[in-house]
């Protein structure tokens, strides 16, 4: 369900840009985080993971590859 103040067209409420996305998703999983969308290159040319906070919000971390 999309939180509702994000747009039709948009995947994310806010995206972090991260120099490395890969440490950071092996930090975030082992603290137990669960992920919305895993670590992956994604079709728009992102390195990236996503993560529903809980007021619904989806955060996009990752870096341009």
């Amino acid at each position: 369900m999309r939180h509702h103040t994000r747009h039709e067209w948009a995947r994310w409420d806010a995206f972090i840009l991260t120099s490395d996305p890969d440490a950071l998703f092996v930090e975030y999983q082992s603290r137990g985080l669960v992920f919305h969308e895993p670590l992956a290159d994604t079709s728009d040319d992102l390195r990236a993971f996503e993560l529903k906070d809980h007021d619904g919000y989806v955060l996009c971390f990752g870096k341009p590859f």
